[in-house]
């Protein structure tokens, strides 16, 4: 900023010198034409358009009362001298006044200039303030923006989760309420089966076979531990029995010679007791039987079986006779005379005869074959 004007010769000038200045300022311009101008401070290019000042000119002579004035001036040399004083006087306030106005309008110019750049400034600020507060605003954005996002993934990722653990839990008891009503379904329906089961049971011997032969399916059935065991010693009651009574019915046959019941009664009563000491004595009776018809490849096979089991020798002691002359008849011809020689070692009798003797042909036919031809 430029420094006030500090001089006291430029003061204001006075009352008197206002009023005897606007009489002779325009004598003082005409006869100093090298005063400056002053300018205007809004012109182009920073500066001013020069502008006149504008100074009231004096009114006009009446040329009426001219030649009265004339004389009192001629009159008054001494008033004269003082008026070129103060004249004198004027002119130097007047341009003085001009000059301080001069300096004043270089001021307010240079001020003028010092403020346009102070604007230009501040508005290069204000731009580079607004650019930042959008850059601001649009990084502020993006992170709001990323933000939200992290945690609309986080939420719906939390959200999925969530959904699948219930739709897992859905399933899960869905399949539960399923199980649980076939589990029912199934109570019922083995209550059901289980009543018309015991009622066979209940029924005894004349319905042994049917509650045997139904056993497999009731059992699969969803019984209870009471249930399953009571069906259980039943069937296993009706087998004992079926394969008793089948016992004593073909060993009855047996001895009354009667092959062909005997062994129709020993074949229906072997499958319901398949092992034990009395299984064994079934296949025994029951190859003594087929043999007896002639069926000796089936007879071999129950007679076989039979003494693998260890039969009695109180019951079977004829066995390896009739499996011998089972395999003799069968062309087994090395067998057979090993279970020939067997039986004879420990028996006599009718059987041992018909042994010895199939003994001895099988020898013989031996004895042959080993002959050379001649």
């Amino acid at each position: 900023m430029a420094e006030k004007p500090a001089d006291k010769d430029l003061a204001r000038p006075s009352r008197r010198s206002r009023k005897m200045a606007s009489a002779v300022v325009p004598d003082a311009i005409a006869a100093d034409p090298t005063l400056p101008i002053l300018t205007d401070p809004n012109g182009s290019n920073g500066h001013h358009e020069p502008h006149p000042v504008e100074v009231t000119p004096p009114l006009a002579s009446d040329p009426a009362t001219a030649p009265a004035t004339a004389p009192a001036t001629a009159t008054a040399p001494a008033t004269a001298t003082a008026s070129d004083d103060d004249l004198r006087d004027l002119r130097k306030e007047i341009s003085d006044a001009r000059a301080l106005t001069i300096k004043t309008h270089n001021l307010i110019g240079q001020v003028s200039a010092d403020v346009k750049q102070v604007s230009k400034r501040q508005d290069r600020y204000e731009r580079g303030l607004s650019l930042n507060s959008f850059v601001a605003y649009v990084l502020f954005t993006v992170l709001l923006g990323g933000a939200f996002f992290l945690l609309y993934r986080s939420r719906a990722e939390r959200l999925v989760v969530e959904r699948d653990a219930a739709l897992r839990d859905r399933a899960t008891e869905r399949a539960e309420r399923d199980q649980l009503a076939a589990s029912a379904a199934a109570r019922t329906r083995a209550e059901d089966r289980a009543r018309r089961f015991y009622e066979l049971v209940a029924a005894g011997a004349s319905k042994r076979s049917e509650v045997i032969a139904q056993y497999p399916e009731v059992a699969r059935e969803a019984l209870s531990p009471v249930e399953a065991a009571v069906f259980r010693d039943a069937v296993a009651r009706a087998k004992t029995e079926i394969a008793g009574a089948g016992f004593a019915a073909g060993v009855e046959a047996i001895q009354a010679q009667q092959w062909k019941k005997a062994a129709q009664e020993l074949k229906r009563a072997m499958p319901y007791e398949p092992e034990g000491p009395r299984a064994v004595q079934m296949r025994y009776y029951y190859g003594l039987a087929l043999h007896k018809q002639g069926d000796y490849q089936e007879a071999a096979h129950q007679l076989e079986a039979a003494m693998e089991g260890g039969i009695d020798r109180n019951v079977g002691g004829d066995v390896e006779f009739y499996l011998g002359n089972a395999l003799d008849m069968l062309r087994q011809l090395d067998r057979a005379k090993q279970l020939y020689e067997r039986y004879l070692a420990s028996h006599s009798g009718p059987l041992a005869i018909v042994a010895r003797r199939r003994l001895q042909a099988i020898q013989a036919t031996t004895a042959a074959a080993a002959a050379p031809s001649p």
